[in-house]
């Protein structure tokens, strides 16, 4: 509950209070005489209420302490449990693979032909650029159970720290964005892509906290792209928020952010170039080796499309273009009206829709999404809208803590076979996304001045 309230509170917090962006009670002089300014509508009874209950989280202490207390319980329990091989940690199939690609390397071995089996007996391909296997070395020379922890540990905190980051693009000063981190990372490490991105050892938020820290922590510096292009480098759907430059016209941050990309993709060349050339001229055009699309956790819009029997790669290819468009078109109105932080969370839904295959621990770009539409909200209150947009991140918040996609018995095979009804509430991932990018069309509050130089 406690998140739930904090979510509704993103704008300027200071010293543990909150100031309004109607407040109007200050004195004024003017010729020598005291005039005071006229009075706005008083707002209305949540709107107050909400505003209060995070004055007095902000506030105390203790509440504070336990919000603090609570996150660190969580990350302790997804980063060390049982059962499990080891009994102190979660075994995470994905990252023995990493860890397999990273000792084949080591090796010498063929990176992309046949791995060990994995300690649960299942041989799985290594699907990432020969610079991932490069950074994941580090894992094949230290004891299993403690590069699971530390990738648990750098991924809880990688959340965390993406939430603070929009959180002060709304507004928030920095202060004020690290409390609310707490209760709202305590929902975040809860969503079912945060969960199944630990349980199955992936990078998904550590790939989102490198594009979030250049686009907005490095905002105006020289390096700026220079993270978006190693996430790039690690994994090519990162390559979308290159887009989030283009529209902004800021060519030095493009260049920096190919630049880097390339020269990423080059040390790769370096280190392994028989895997690099493998890599870049099969294995990264071979859709066997990253699954069947039409698996339930598939929540792309290829996914949907197999599911349904649609086996056309031109209809994809189109409904990609044309959503594609239509997303560079908001990106575009987003940053007129300082909208910056939806805007790069419009492309990281789009790379997930857009995405061949974008299993269901991939989707962490919504906690962002969430967070933006519920400061909408806010703002938007008490407005029609509000009530629209709040139960949009209601519905929302549903979907990415249960995963509709799991509670339709889910079949044995790769291509289930759905009645009608299970296929739109099968790909709930999807619809969501596209219903959160026609919301951020329509509404979006006007000519919002941009906070990011507002912070203390």
């Amino acid at each position: 509950m406690l998140a739930v309230i904090a979510f509704f509170s993103v704008f300027k917090v200071e010293h543990g209070a909150v100031r309004l962006p109607y407040r109007n009670d200050l004195d004024v002089y003017i010729g020598g005489q005291v005039c005071r300014p006229p009075r706005m509508p008083a707002m209305s009874t949540l709107r107050d209420l909400l505003r209060r209950a995070v004055e007095l989280y902000l506030s105390s202490r203790v509440l504070r302490a336990v919000a603090v207390a609570f996150v660190l319980y969580l990350v302790v329990g997804l980063t060390w449990w049982f059962p499990g091989e080891d009994p102190w940690i979660r075994y995470a199939i994905d990252y023995d693979v990493y860890r397999l690609g990273g000792q084949a390397l080591l090796n010498g071995d063929d990176l992309y032909g046949l791995l060990p089996d994995t300690r649960a007996g299942a041989n799985l391909p290594f699907t990432y650029p020969p610079i991932a296997a490069v950074l994941f070395t580090v894992f094949a020379v230290i004891p299993f159970s403690t590069g699971k922890a530390l990738l648990t540990l750098a991924t809880c905190a990688s959340m965390l720290g993406v939430i603070y980051l929009v959180l002060c693009e709304l507004g928030a000063t920095r202060r004020g964005a690290f409390w609310l981190m707490f209760p709202l990372g305590a929902f975040a490490l809860q969503t079912l892509p945060m969960r199944e991105t630990i349980d199955f050892g992936q990078v998904n938020a550590i790939l989102m906290a490198l594009v979030v820290i250049d686009l907005f922590a490095f905002r105006g510096r020289p390096w700026q792209g220079a993270l978006v292009g190693l996430a790039l480098a690690i994994k090519l759907t990162p390559a979308v928020f290159l887009a989030y430059f283009l529209i902004r016209r800021d060519w030095r941050a493009l260049a920096v952010g190919i630049g880097s990309a390339l020269l990423y993709t080059g040390i790769g060349f370096l280190i392994t170039p028989r895997d690099s050339l493998t890599y870049w001229t099969h294995t990264l055009r071979d859709p066997e080796r990253i699954g069947e699309p039409g698996f339930a956790s598939n929540q792309a819009l290829q996914g949907m499309l197999a599911r349904a029997g649609v086996d056309s790669t031109l209809v994809w290819f189109l409904l990609c273009a044309v959503i594609g468009l239509a997303c560079l078109a908001l990106m575009w109105r987003l940053f007129r009206d300082g909208h910056d932080a939806m805007a790069a969370t419009t492309m990281g839904l789009y790379a997930l829709v857009a995405s061949p295959v974008s299993w269901g621990h991939h989707w962490v770009w919504v906690v962002p999404a969430l967070i933006v539409l519920t400061h909408w909200a806010w703002r938007w209150l008490p407005s029609w809208r509000a009530y629209l947009l709040a139960a949009l991140v209601a519905v929302g918040a549903w979907i990415y803590w249960n995963g509709p996609h799991w509670m339709l018995n889910p079949p044995a095979d790769d291509a289930p076979d759905w009645s009608t009804w299970e296929q739109v509430a099968g790909s709930a991932y999807l619809w969501w996304a596209l219903a959160a990018l026609a919301a951020a069309a329509l509404l979006a509050p006007r000519r919002y001045a941009s906070t990011h130089d507002q912070h203390e």
